[in-house]
């Protein structure tokens, strides 16, 4: 039963920035009384004002969790203010993720890091808990986070931190219960605040570091796990879903729906994520191939259940981003201004001249033997030489709807640097099929072939960014999508080895007549 009605009397801790800050707002804003508390004196004021201006019933107090003196002189404070009755749920957010090897910490440093994250933790939720268990009833919930279930390189003391806070909880939980006070685990995943700046901002100086070559990766990897992160508005949700119900589940995964590859990823084998991690954090070394088709296949769930997004080489003039290159194919994104859905691109040579190369662009009929997905693809009608539209229906998983395009095709040539460009996009056309299928839209998408000087290879550079329509999350989308480029290309040097592969001979009259 969700009751959100009910004003309680709050704790935050770790509430001057991020999730902490996003969290006591949140909360103030839907009635109860709040205590949000930090240790930046500035950064509390700033909170302050902005709760006054919008009236919230939010008082700012600071607090270092690391000092017994500060929590005990904040637990009188409070339980002056509210006539003895202390506060009713504590929410232990204070913490931090600090970075580097492990034998490049000092003891002094991993100890600071239990400080904060474990001991403090414990020692807030010891001197809030008397009043909840006197009454028979109250809440703790605990921040911690997918790192806390699993462990990434270079982070190794943070998520030794998490794992502690995991296991606290646990025995927390069942030792509370009797006495009447609930405990939950809230578990974000990659959450847009300051912490990634901290974390990263905490690598040790690479300088005479045997990890010095990873350590210069983090600039990348944390602008690539930064642009995968999701708002502070799916902890808020967490912690209102613990508070508020009479039953609180043990824990809760922020966003919800990362829960399930989480929940998945014991079953994934443990050298694989390894191969992962090394891959990620520039660890690797030369892999069996059979390793590296399963790391392939397994790395997009898996980043995205860790809030982990493999370090992307950005092209500025263009936006490309290059994500990886694999068997001379190089895969790459980009972010399209207005849309949640990012364009893909595949680029690479086929052992095939550029005549052959455009006839298999060009036969239709054929294109399922070699695109992804498509189950039937048919021209609907021809506009001249060089345009036509085209029909695809594409199949789905078996939970889904299918999905059909209806697409003008267009070409266009330039013969001094042999090149080809077939362009594509979405139409309303009156010849389309009335289907049951949903009609994606297919935006500014090509496929520019450039022959080579002797005439035996063609460089390909397929692009698509595409809407499937449904109601399907832009996240799901571009995970699943994330491998088209790659395929496409991979694909299309296989259609072209196959026997009877020939050549258009109304392509081929186009491209004499325009002098290649």
């Amino acid at each position: 039963m969700i009751d959100h009605r009910s004003p309680r009397t709050v704790l935050v801790t770790g509430a001057t920035a991020g999730i902490g800050r996003f969290i006591a707002l949140d909360l103030a804003a839907r009635g109860h009384r709040v205590f949000a508390t930090g240790r930046n004196p500035r950064a509390l004021a700033e909170l302050g004002s902005e709760a006054a201006s919008r009236k919230l019933p939010l008082t700012v107090a600071e607090l270092d969790v690391t000092s017994s003196e500060s929590i005990s002189r904040l637990a009188a404070e409070i339980r002056a203010a509210t006539a003895g009755h202390g506060v009713d749920v504590v929410i232990n957010n204070a913490g931090y993720g600090q970075g580097g090897a492990l034998l490049d910490l000092s003891d002094a440093t991993l100890r600071a890091q239990f400080e904060t994250n474990v001991f403090g933790l414990m020692a807030v939720t010891r001197a809030f808990t008397p009043e909840m268990v006197a009454r028979g009833r109250g809440w703790v919930v605990n921040v911690s986070s997918v790192g806390g279930r699993v462990t990434f390189p270079f982070f190794g003391a943070y998520h030794a931190s998490k794992y502690a806070v995991e296991a606290l909880s646990d025995a927390l939980r069942a030792e509370l219960h009797p006495l009447g006070v609930r405990v939950s685990l809230v578990e974000p995943g990659p959450i847009r605040s300051e912490f990634s700046e901290r974390a990263f901002g905490s690598l040790p100086a690479s300088e005479g570091s045997s990890y010095a070559g990873s350590y210069a990766l983090a600039g990348g990897i944390r602008t690539a796990t930064d642009r995968a992160s999701f708002g502070p508005e799916h902890v808020a949700r967490a912690v209102r879903l613990a508070i508020g119900s009479r039953f609180p589940r043990a824990r809760y995964v922020a966003p919800w729906f990362l829960a399930m590859p989480l929940a998945l990823l014991p079953l994934v084998p443990t050298r694989v994520l390894d191969a992962l991690f090394r891959r990620v954090f520039g660890l690797r070394r030369t892999a069996p191939a059979q390793l590296r088709r399963a790391t392939s296949a397994l790395l997009g769930v898996i980043a995205l259940a860790l809030g982990l997004t493999v370090s992307a080489r950005a092209d500025a003039a263009s936006g490309w981003e290059t994500l990886r290159n694999q068997d001379g194919i190089t895969v790459s994104r980009r972010d399209v201004p207005g849309s949640p859905f990012v364009a893909l691109r595949g680029e690479g040579d086929v052992d095939a001249p550029l005549l052959t190369v455009g006839s298999v662009l060009v036969d239709v009929a054929r294109d399922h033997e070699w695109i992804d997905d498509i189950v039937e693809a048919r021209v609907l009608r021809r506009v001249s030489e060089t345009e036509y539209v085209v029909y695809s229906h594409l199949g789905t998983p078996p939970t889904m709807s299918d999905r059909d395009f209806v697409v003008d095709v267009t070409i266009s040539t330039d013969a001094p640097s042999r090149t080809i460009a077939v362009r594509m996009h979405s139409v309303d056309d009156p010849a389309a099929p009335k289907t049951d299928y949903v009609r994606a839209d297919l935006e500014e998408s090509s496929f520019i072939l450039t022959g080579s000087a002797d005439g035996t290879k063609t460089h390909v550079v397929a692009e698509m960014h595409a809407d499937p329509k449904g109601g399907i999350a832009a996240w799901i989308v571009n995970l699943f999508q994330k491998n088209w480029g790659y395929n496409t290309i991979a694909n299309l040097r296989k259609q072209l080895r196959k026997p009877g592969i020939g050549v258009s001979a109304p392509l081929q009259s186009l491209l004499a007549s325009r002098g290649f």
